[in-house]
């Protein structure tokens, strides 16, 4: 499998704009974001021809990243990265998106903020964290085989937070049980694993599809 990763050590505005530029030279065959599936259903685009694609979507998706900058100040120029899309497309490029996250259910929980300052402590965070990379995986893999049919050698664009692309990574090379529960969890016993997946429902419901 080929990917890209473009260096996002943050969500920022400076991150968005460098990127956009940085997709117009390399024309990958599909840009996998780390959006939420659930959210805005990028795949809609997947259907059309690169000059058939409907002019009143794109500005949709403009107008609600452009909305959602008010809470998240980086997606104003995430709409830069939509006009690069637009532009290739509009050249004759076929580029294939998706969102590639865990569903809104999980991944809205925002546990970033909730334990903010003692987040790498917090066992909480990690189950979230390794449950939404396990999602991420699955869905990469996926998207690979289904290109693959179109697309002999597809040149893939993974498009998320650096800190999410080593654990990616890591988990694509289809590590053992073991070495996976070493690497997330390694500060934690499987008893304290148990009794916060007790308490917490959503964890709880996605542990055990994902869970080790």
């Amino acid at each position: 499998m080929k990917f890209i990763h473009f260096d996002e050590p943050k969500h920022t505005a400076k991150t968005e704009r460098k990127i956009a530029k940085q997709i117009l030279k390399v024309k990958p065959d599909a840009i996998l974001f780390e959006f939420p599936k659930g959210g805005y259903p990028l795949e809609k685009f997947n259907k059309r021809k690169p000059k058939n694609k409907p002019k009143d979507l794109i500005e949709k998706w403009k107008k609600g990243l452009l909305f959602h900058s008010k809470k998240h100040k980086q997606l104003k120029r995430t709409v830069d990265i939509v006009k690069s899309i637009e532009k290739l497309w509009n050249q004759g490029n076929q580029i294939y998106l998706y969102e590639i996250d865990a569903p809104v259910e999980l991944s809205k929980l925002g546990l970033y903020k909730r334990y903010s300052g003692k987040i790498f402590h917090n066992l909480r965070f990690w189950i979230w964290i390794f449950l939404r990379e396990r999602i991420m995986v699955s869905n990469i893999r996926k998207i690979y085989r289904n290109l693959r049919l179109k697309i002999k050698n597809p040149k893939l664009l993974v498009k998320c937070h650096n800190f999410h692309w080593k654990n990616i990574k890591f988990l694509l090379r289809n590590p053992a049980k073991k070495n996976i529960y070493d690497y997330y969890f390694s500060k934690f016993s499987k008893y304290q694993i148990k009794s916060v997946l007790k308490r917490e429902k959503v964890l709880y419901k996605f542990w055990k599809m994902y869970g080790i």
